[in-house]
């Protein structure tokens, strides 16, 4: 886990948000950040 990933989820779990909301939006956050991937109009550089 990332120090990022690590922030993002103590932040999360401040404001109450549920561990399996917080998985699904770690597993979003990867899947779009991956090179090749579309986000909106444009794609992840590789």
């Amino acid at each position: 886990m990332s120090e990022k990933e690590k922030e993002l989820r103590a932040l999360w779990t401040e404001q109450g948000v549920p561990q399996q909301r917080q998985d699904e939006l770690i597993r979003e956050i990867y899947s779009k950040a991956k090179a090749g991937a579309r986000v909106g109009p444009f794609t992840i550089p590789e």
